[in-house]
């Protein structure tokens, strides 16, 4: 089941009384998400964990998108209590205190954060944090290999940029960051550039952003912006130039221009978050951990990153995945 949220109150919560009737018959497993999907990156991601408890586990499930709009946040939170879940998966991005007095008050719910890790006053709100930070650093490095190489669309000049959707600090350590410092592990000299879209739901200007830094030398993005780094692929393909992407796999939408993506398994978290929930191997208000040594935090390697890479560059690269996977590299990122 899924639920675009609506004004009309009456309408959900009718809905979901009806759905009462028809508790411990199965799992209830439910996903809160504040924007929405289709973003072809973490929720979409999410989604498909989900989907696959549903099938595994005979599970009904309901899945909330709030749509980036905070006047929903406490309609939505309302909503999925109602419907009376086991557990609720919640990427709560704008509504962390909300989300906090939630669980303290519906103690029946085991209620989990992704991507944020939290606590609530109560210790009843776990987390599932990523060390996306790690694959930031790894796509870092691998845009230092293409600059440095002697690829046909690299420049002269050592450069390589990123474009992130907002300036805060979880963008900051998860994305920014982490990829200058990859980039520079490989080429101390090499030119990092940094821009800010300030949004994460507007394509057009993520093009517009990348064509900025493809026309200033740049010759390979890293997006972090969401939707509107869809737009920053669609730049690099433009621009006869190249992009990494995040999330999901985009490797496929521009072939040719997105060399990899940095894979964040929102999905393999979810599903395995819950064998540890089933096997009474969560207690509330537990953190759990998940990054390149695990698998969950990747590099999308497939026919589209070996028609850009050559054998030795992918060997080159694999050498650095190694590395940080057995503590070698990127000790200090999480």
């Amino acid at each position: 089941m899924r639920f675009i949220i609506l004004s009309i109150f009456f309408i959900l919560t009718t809905a979901c009384a009806e759905n009462v009737q028809t508790k411990n018959e199965a799992p209830r497993i439910a996903y809160l998400i504040a924007g929405s999907l289709g973003d072809k990156g973490y929720y979409d991601n999410g989604q498909r964990g989900v989907d696959r408890l549903k099938e595994e586990y005979n599970a009904e499930t309901l899945t909330i998108e709030i749509g980036n709009d905070p006047s929903r946040y406490l309609l939505s939170l309302e909503l999925v209590t109602q419907w009376t879940p086991d557990i609720v998966y919640v990427i709560p991005h704008g509504f962390e205190s909300l989300l906090q007095e939630y669980a303290d008050k519906y103690t029946n719910i085991q209620w989990v954060s992704l991507s944020i890790p939290m606590q609530s006053p109560q210790n009843n709100l776990s987390s599932i944090e990523f060390y996306v930070s790690q694959g930031s650093y790894l796509a870092g490095i691998l845009a230092a290999i293409i600059t440095t190489s002697d690829n046909e669309r690299a420049n002269p000049e050592a450069s390589v940029g990123v474009i992130a959707g907002m300036k805060n600090p979880i963008m900051e350590k998860d994305f920014v960051t982490p990829f200058g410092l990859g980039a520079k592990h490989v080429n101390p000299n090499i030119l990092v550039r940094e821009l800010y879209t300030e949004s994460f739901t507007d394509p057009t200007r993520g093009k517009q952003a990348a064509t900025q830094l493809y026309n200033e030398g740049v010759d390979v993005i890293y997006q972090a912006a969401g939707l509107t780094g869809l737009g920053v692929l669609e730049g690099a393909a433009e621009n006869n130039a190249y992009a990494i992407g995040v999330d999901i796999n985009q490797n496929g939408l521009y072939p040719g221009s997105v060399v990899t993506s940095v894979l964040v398994d929102y999905g393999n978290a979810i599903s395995t978050f819950y064998k540890k929930y089933l096997d009474k191997e969560a207690p509330r208000g537990s953190l759990h951990k998940f990054g390149v040594k695990d698998g969950t935090i990747s590099l999308a390697i497939d026919e589209h990153t070996k028609s850009i890479l050559s054998p030795q560059l992918l060997e080159e690269l694999d050498a650095y995945v190694n590395q940080v996977k057995e503590g070698k590299l990127a000790q200090n990122l999480k």
